[in-house]
């Protein structure tokens, strides 16, 4: 078995105490924290704007 990291570790623990957590709520034996994220629409840009954006900010668009 290869060695892992603190950080995956860590990341392992996160995600166990989460889905405990998850569970504990479930089945009413315990409180979850609920995090909502509201998520701003979309600005729609026309294709002169984005020109524009690039060429104020010096990001040409090359090709690779």
């Amino acid at each position: 078995m290869s060695e892992l990291n603190n950080e995956t570790i860590s990341l392992f623990d996160e995600l166990c105490e989460g889905l405990n957590q998850a569970i504990d709520f479930v089945s009413e034996a315990g409180e979850a924290r609920v995090t909502v994220y509201e998520i701003a629409p979309v600005k729609k840009y026309t294709k002169s704007k984005i020109k524009k954006i690039r060429n104020d900010h010096r990001l040409p668009q090359s090709k690779v």
